[in-house]
């Protein structure tokens, strides 16, 4: 659930930024396109990388922040996400959002590993696709939605800045996320000792 709900926020932003970035912020079609183009593979590749070091550094001491480091920077990621969104730069904004972008990003190496340890050899290739499926299913299925139908709902209030209020609101699901990575650390240590005895036994 927890990076279903990332997911989720992760697919929202890359449907709505752009319009977005055009609507209130006047970028062109090509701008958007460069810029975002640049956040996205620099904030990314950041993210996965460290993520994946992070992750083995810290899990080698407690198991647990194979959840916690996604948890706890996607609470620290929020700040930056919402005052990008605020900010009537278009380009303080983008410098903003690279903070949120790598943590988006930070999950992948940590949420994987876990799943190769909680499963024993034979299911493995099996967990990591049911785990990728409900994660799309629920990302793609409803977090650009979501915002779309918030965006619509809010126009007569907040008419051309609608989206704005939008993707403000889609972003609670960064920290509705890292509420369910930090739940997750709480048993991780007794799902490994679980399955370990299960498939040793």
């Amino acid at each position: 659930m927890g990076t279903a709900l990332l997911a989720a926020g992760g697919f929202a932003s890359a449907s709505w930024i752009p319009p977005f970035l055009m609507r209130s912020h006047a970028m062109t079609l090509g701008e958007v396109g460069t810029w975002l183009a640049l956040l996205t593979l620099v904030g990314g590749v950041t993210g996965v990388l460290a993520g994946g070091h992070l992750g083995d550094r810290l899990a080698k001491r407690d198991v647990r922040w194979y959840c916690r480091l996604p948890g706890i920077m996607l609470l620290l990621a929020f700040p930056f996400s919402v005052t990008g969104l605020l900010v009537a730069s278009p380009y303080l904004a983008l410098a903003l959002w690279m903070v949120p972008t790598i943590a988006n990003a930070l999950y992948f190496g940590p949420v994987m590993a876990l799943i190769q340890r909680l499963v024993g050899l034979r299911i493995r290739a099996l967990s990591v696709a049911i785990f990728l499926f409900f994660t799309n299913l629920i990302g793609m299925g409803t977090g650009p939605l979501i915002v779309g139908v918030i965006s619509d709902l809010s126009s007569e209030i907040f008419a051309d800045e609608s989206l704005r209020y939008a993707l403000l609101a889609g972003s609670v699901l960064g920290i509705w996320s890292a509420i369910h990575y930090l739940l997750a650390a709480r048993s991780v240590r007794a799902d490994l000792s679980a399955g370990l005895s299960q498939y040793t036994s």
